[in-house]
């Protein structure tokens, strides 16, 4: 899933008028509104476009933006793909900001054949399927994002979202995992993240979209790929040189990963403008 998603570009030079490495002491502590996580800069791009960026942290595949969108004071988070990076970078976000609200927004593989590009998938319950341990959903904010879709004109699917820790691509693997968790999408770090927020009590929300459906068989383009979810452009070469029956499938994954990333920015920023974490907030 991961591997086809950021096959289309890189993210463009940010003008910043503050860099804070990880050697400064941290900003002040005040409580900040919302911040947004996603594992890859591709899953928040539009977002990324629009903001007005303060402040970058950086350390290992994590960055943090701290700025203000349409006004509005957001943190914007990339973790990296997997649990690990994802982990590292709740924990790396608690330890310089105290963030009142946090949506996990990104990518996933749909195991239900309804669930089309561009979906929105709202998780009632992140099921790991090694541990087989689960974290539920707020009902009242699951209910927010339901309403939020309704009024935005986007297709969504309430549902559990399985997380495994390996890239899948398979149909039948895809339907296996559904099977076998109950779950109608597949992503790497949603129950890395929701584990991180129920630990420290933070109220959250997960919400998807996705990327390839049921029946589409994704190209092995795992080596291209950066641990920050980033492309490695010389390993994307060489991948077309020794893979050219794949190259025609880099329009249909463009093609997916901005129908994807522009039904999260619709989400996220319908979120941000009715601020709808304020009824959850600590």
């Amino acid at each position: 899933m991961r591997t086809i998603s950021e096959a289309v570009g890189q993210i463009c030079p940010i003008g910043i008028r503050q860099i804070c490495q990880m050697s400064l002491q941290p900003p002040a502590m005040r409580s900040q509104p919302l911040s947004v996580v996603a594992a890859m800069d591709a899953e928040i791009r539009p977002l990324i476009k629009k903001m007005t960026i303060d402040l970058v942290l950086h350390q290992r595949t994590c960055r943090i933006l701290s700025g203000h969108i349409d006004k509005r004071e957001v943190i914007l988070v990339r973790s990296g793909i997997g649990a690990r990076a994802m982990h590292d970078a709740i924990r790396l976000l608690f330890q310089y900001f105290n963030p009142a609200f946090v949506l996990h927004v990104g990518i996933c593989g749909a195991t239900d054949p309804q669930l089309l590009v561009g979906d929105m998938v709202l998780s009632r319950k992140i099921v790991d399927v090694q541990s087989e341990k689960s974290i539920g959903t707020d009902a009242a904010l699951l209910q927010k994002s339901v309403e939020l879709c309704q009024r935005s004109g986007l297709r969504y699917q309430e549902g559990d979202i399985a997380a495994i820790d390996y890239f899948l691509r398979d149909a039948h693997e895809k339907t296996f995992i559904g099977t076998r968790a109950n779950a109608i999408a597949i992503d790497m770090e949603s129950f890395a993240f929701a584990e991180a927020m129920a630990e420290r009590k933070i109220p959250h929300l997960v919400a998807r979209s996705v990327f390839d459906p049921l029946d589409m068989q994704a190209p092995d383009m795992t080596r291209c790929i950066n641990a920050d979810g980033n492309v490695n452009i010389f390993a994307l070469l060489r991948w077309m040189v020794t893979r050219p029956q794949d190259v025609v499938q880099l329009p249909k994954m463009h093609y997916c990963m901005s129908k994807s990333s522009d039904a999260l920015f619709q989400f996220a920023m319908g979120w941000m403008g009715d601020r709808l974490w304020e009824d959850g907030k600590r």
